[in-house]
């Protein structure tokens, strides 16, 4: 394919935006969450998206998704285009990471280039890009380009003489290995770890997870009928496809924890985990010891990254060789409604301060 030609860029159907990220993905290992599994859940989500595919001789080479919000900010409207998000609480707690185009590698900085396009065309102030690596080597002549929000990510590699807990245990600091090692003793017995073996099996598991999620926390996202459709979507097609797994961790007849993982590329994302703190407390640290044994598991499978995504957490730091960022990217125009609004919200925090 020429380099050189001028990309193209086209409004299109779900379902041709859809084929074409299979197409992608059939030569390019590609995010969980920019996946076929995922996007095709989002668009049920998310009905009126905007799709669009960039094309180069009438080949296609890449696309994105994107959705218009308007807010009142100060009396003043102002209109944000989202990138495969809603730019809505209860449709985004789904929660994306590693976001960004979708292309093939080779093609990504024209593809940016069309999304930029197709953003300035637009009537939107902002565009936004969350949660996402850092966006190198993209030009962003003639837009003002901001991080909101930024996150620790954290991962660690994965060995596969750590099919052996000890030799796992052995890779961690003094600290952690003691911490992890005495709370294996204090277990009333062994623990035993089963993968969802279909799509039933897993809806089960992902039930017993909602009930612990919600005690836990008052935010869970399993309170939101949305999020948890969202996932029964992705995790319908994901495990019969291999990209999901659901784990279990059982102490004796004791369920001790369920934990929810994309696969990737060699690659294991921890999306979402419940613990059963009502048969187990801290003295047994269930959540780290799951984690142990799923690495251990993994590890077995031949998997190379252990990925924990994003979110600062102090397990997450202990059990990572691996430390990165994500930030929440805000794109914006020039323009002075956007000066009046930011004018008006820095006299406002200066006004709460005092």
């Amino acid at each position: 394919m020429d380099k050189t030609s001028l990309p193209q860029i086209r409004t299109v159907s779900c379902n041709e935006f859809i084929n074409m990220v299979k197409r992608i993905t059939e030569t390019t290992p590609i995010s969980p969450f920019l996946s076929v599994n995922w996007m095709h859940a989002w668009s049920q989500m998310v009905p009126d998206a905007i799709y669009y595919c960039v094309y180069i001789r009438d080949e296609a080479i890449g696309g994105f998704a994107l959705r218009q919000t308007k807010t009142v900010r100060y009396g003043i409207y102002k209109c944000q285009l989202f990138l495969h998000r809603a730019g809505q609480q209860v449709r985004d707690q789904v929660w994306i990471e590693e976001n960004d185009v979708i292309c093939l590698p080779e093609y990504r900085k024209q593809v940016w280039q069309a999304l930029l396009a197709s953003f300035k065309q637009s009537s939107s102030d902002e565009l936004i890009v969350a949660m996402s690596y850092e966006l190198a080597d993209i030009d962003y002549t003639g837009f003002k380009l901001e991080q909101e929000l930024t996150s620790p990510s954290y991962a660690r590699t994965l060995e596969a003489s750590y099919a052996n807990i000890d030799n796992l245990l052995a890779a961690f600091s003094r600290n952690t290995r003691s911490q992890i090692k005495r709370a294996i003793k204090k277990l009333p017995r062994g623990v035993e770890l089963a993968n969802a073996k279909n799509s039933q099996h897993a809806f089960d598991m992902l039930d017993w997870a909602a009930l612990h999620h919600q005690k836990r926390w008052h935010d869970s996202g399993f309170l939101n009928p949305t999020f948890v459709e969202f996932h029964q979507r992705v995790i319908r097609f994901g495990v019969v496809n291999d990209s999901v797994r659901l784990l279990q961790f059982s102490v004796g007849e004791q369920v001790a924890a369920v934990y929810y993982y994309f696969l990737q590329n060699k690659r294991v994302y921890f999306y979402l985990g419940a613990v059963n703190y009502d048969s187990f407390d801290d003295k047994h640290k269930i959540g780290l010891v799951a984690h142990c044994y799923a690495m251990s598991y993994f590890a077995g499978l031949g998997y190379k990254i252990y990925d924990f995504l994003a979110g600062e957490a102090r397990y997450k730091a202990s059990l990572s060789n691996i430390q990165t960022e994500q930030h929440m990217y805000v794109v914006s125009k020039p323009k002075l409604k956007l000066a009046v609004i930011n004018a008006l919200k820095s006299i406002k925090q200066i006004i709460t301060r005092k």
